[in-house]
């Protein structure tokens, strides 16, 4: 994640996988600890995707507090 200015944040990749992987990590990784800190300051941005997400990826920005926009291809 890379914040490109107040409210906008930049994502390759943002989903259950990564979030999985940056908890189990985070106990004995200080790098991913401290992104897990940083995932409350998403809440508010707004998420576009360039392809349809799943329900789980859904929820997620949605537990996220992001919102989320998608074009109408499915994964």
């Amino acid at each position: 994640l890379v914040r490109v200015k107040p409210g906008v944040v930049q994502a390759q990749v943002v989903d259950f996988c990564m979030l999985v992987a940056l908890s189990v990590l985070s106990t004995h990784d200080d790098n991913c600890r401290r992104a897990l800190e940083q995932l409350p300051q998403l809440t508010g941005c707004q998420v576009h995707s360039t392809v349809m997400l799943g329900e789980v990826d859904h929820k997620i920005f949605k537990k996220l507090g992001v919102g989320l926009s998608c074009d109408p291809q499915r994964k």
